[in-house]
């Protein structure tokens, strides 16, 4: 599902513009920026807080919240550790409980 949201998102944004990815499986970035190629940029990084370094606008897709868990409040190498952009919008739309959301 986060890969189909990822190319709405990419096809959306002015051809000018570029998204930073960032996903476990490189396999899956490298597949992706080739075939967003024609449409904008589109770059891979290393790591989460890699993207969120470079970006005002982040969306998140993990499949649980373990995910959501490792990818925000690890301090040292996830996304709150980035460098902090006052007008930064944040959107996590992975499919976790309202209970698992309110911890983090």
């Amino acid at each position: 599902m986060g890969y189909a949201m990822a190319q709405n998102v990419r096809k959306s944004m002015p051809s000018t513009g570029r998204m930073y990815i960032f996903d476990v499986f490189c396999s899956t970035c490298e597949r992706f920026q080739t075939e967003m190629e024609g449409i904008g940029a589109v770059v891979v990084v290393d790591s989460a807080r890699e993207a969120v370094e470079q970006a005002p606008t982040i969306i998140s897709i993990v499949p649980n919240a373990a995910d959501v868990r490792q990818l925000y409040p690890d301090e040292e190498n996830r996304v709150i550790a980035a460098r902090q952009i006052p007008e930064r919008l944040v959107s996590e739309c992975s499919n976790i409980s309202a209970r698992a959301i309110r911890v983090l």
